[in-house]
């Protein structure tokens, strides 16, 4: 199994309960929301993508990351950009959820922004922090 592990359907609504409580309420369906996304296993996490545009753009999601993770996360982010030769990669964190936008920034995301109630989660409009990379950065 190399590096980066492509889950399929079934693995990604396995997945799904982990994700769950992080998803936008218009995402809460377990068959929506895994056929909607690009899942990666990776050593001690997972990742998805979601809003692909193959030599574009993407949003990306970091569901889980575990602390002795031998993978940085700046390689994750190069490996993903390469795949599917994006121009730019997004990440859309609600406001209060610190840990993501500390981890964005590992990863070598820049911030842009807030989105002020941009997104509803648990029936409460929150705003989103936008980070991004770019290729050349």
């Amino acid at each position: 199994m190399s590096l980066f592990h492509l889950l399929n359907l079934q693995e990604c609504l396995e997945l799904y309960p982990k994700v769950e409580p992080y998803l936008p309420d218009a995402m809460r369906n377990p068959t929506l929301w895994a056929s909607s996304i690009n899942a990666f296993k990776i050593e001690n996490g997972s990742v998805w993508l979601s809003d692909i545009r193959v030599g574009f753009r993407a949003n990306i999601h970091v569901v889980t990351w575990g602390p002795h993770s031998s993978i940085k996360p700046e390689r994750v982010v190069e490996y993903l950009m390469s795949l599917y030769n994006l121009q730019r990669l997004e990440a859309l964190i609600p406001s209060d959820n610190y840990k993501a936008c500390r981890l964005a920034e590992e990863m070598g995301f820049t911030y842009e922004g807030l989105l002020r109630k941009a997104d509803k989660y648990e029936g409460k409009l929150v705003g989103l922090h936008v980070y991004s990379k770019i290729k050349e950065e």
